[in-house]
């Protein structure tokens, strides 16, 4: 953000499809993974410091805050998969 530069010129490219790509995301090694879940996606947002400078450390604690509960909520849920798969005994 500080160098303003431009992500579509190293991350978008028209002609892969990354869900035909035999390996997936491993083919392409100059894009970064994106987190698996909000978990993790929470965890490197805490710990990145360009965010609280951009976004003020009063916004990323009241935004973790709200998403680490609903990460517990999410966590707490039985899916129906679960129940029908787990729960028989």
């Amino acid at each position: 953000m500080k160098k303003n530069l431009d992500p579509s010129a190293s991350f978008c490219d028209p002609t892969v499809n990354m869900y035909l790509l035999p390996d997936g995301h491993a083919s392409i090694t100059h894009i970064k993974k994106l987190p698996a879940n909000l978990l993790d996606a929470l965890r490197l947002l805490e710990k990145d410091p360009d965010s609280a400078e951009i976004m003020g450390k009063k916004f990323i604690t009241a935004f973790l805050k709200l998403k680490n509960r609903e990460w517990q909520q999410y966590c707490a849920h039985l899916s129906q998969w679960e129940l029908d798969n787990g729960l028989n005994c």
